[in-house]
């Protein structure tokens, strides 16, 4: 009876883990894309920004951009 839970066991752990992968890499080029979108659209009247990005009704990255003395900060999740 163990041997057989183990067995069912195995193929859904193997499962979780490549889709565990997959999401943290979607969330990785999600969050790449709010860098590309805050570093190509410095304000420069306004010392900070927060913008969401959605694409298809889906929210891509939510990405925070602020001046700071001698460069810029930017915050992007995916």
């Amino acid at each position: 009876m163990k041997l057989l839970t183990v067995l069912l066991l195995i193929p859904l752990a193997l499962t979780a883990q490549t889709s565990f992968s997959e999401d943290i890499n979607l969330a990785y080029t999600n969050a790449m894309k709010g860098i590309h979108y805050a570093v190509a659209n410095i304000p420069e009247k306004k010392n900070s920004i927060s913008k969401e990005l959605i694409d298809a009704d889906k929210m891509v990255a939510k990405v925070k951009l602020s001046k700071e003395i001698g460069g810029v900060s930017v915050e992007s999740i995916g």
